[in-house]
């Protein structure tokens, strides 16, 4: 059996979508549409929406970033030895001001900012310093410290 494409997929939800309108003006039913033809806009819509989003990742256009708005993050700070606990930071903003990609063409490196308007620069999928929750974030501290005695 052949696999269809997206564009089919679409073509085909769109058909539907305008056999049902015919049916509902024969039948002078404007104002009530379909389960049928609700189902088959939504679908359209989705996987137009999912096209444009597969497009942007092939040339490179769409950034998939570590945080959200709004996240809690946990940091161990670099400096201080022995550690003595991690600082908790909420997103407020991300501001891309400069990247870089490793040989894989995979985002490695952005600028961030975050709430106490303090601008740093992380390798973000090879942070060992980055938590996004306050147990993990304990539980290296605790053996950072382990391993400096």
């Amino acid at each position: 059996m052949k696999q269809l494409t997206i564009d089919e997929v679409i073509d085909h939800c769109e058909r539907s979508v305008n056999r049902e309108l015919g049916r509902m003006e024969r039948r002078n039913d404007k104002g009530k549409y379909s389960l049928l033809y609700l189902e088959h806009l939504q679908t359209s819509e989705w996987l137009k929406e999912l096209k444009e989003y597969k497009r942007l990742e092939e040339q490179g256009l769409l950034l998939k970033l570590p945080y959200k708005i709004g996240q809690k993050i946990y940091v161990i700070a670099k400096k201080y030895m022995p550690r003595k606990d991690c600082t908790q930071y909420v997103i407020k903003a991300l501001r891309i001001k400069e990247y870089t990609y490793d040989s894989l063409n995979k985002l490695t490196t952005i600028c961030e900012e975050r709430d106490k308007d303090i601008i740093c620069r992380r390798r973000l999928y090879e942070s060992k310093r980055i938590f996004l929750n306050k147990e993990e974030a304990e539980k290296e501290l605790e053996r950072l410290n382990n391993e400096k005695n």
